[in-house]
């Protein structure tokens, strides 16, 4: 299962579709899961610390227009 964690979900959704053997595609879907749950939380990460660095900009902004 080590190696399916280094594969992307792409790469595990080809496989996925191809495998014949129940028990491993059990492993193919949840490696598929664990990496697209990993995915969207570095994207949230992302969105976050995005949000995050506009902030004080913004806070800037609207002390200056309510001057």
């Amino acid at each position: 299962m080590s190696d399916l964690k280094d594969k992307n979900w792409l790469e595990l959704c080809e496989a996925a579709s191809r495998e014949q053997d129940p028990e491993k595609l059990l492993q193919l879907i949840t490696a598929l899961n664990e990496a697209l749950e990993q995915k969207e939380r570095e994207e949230k990460a992302q969105h976050m610390l995005s949000r995050l660095r506009q902030w004080p900009a913004a806070a800037s902004i609207t002390k200056i227009v309510a001057a």
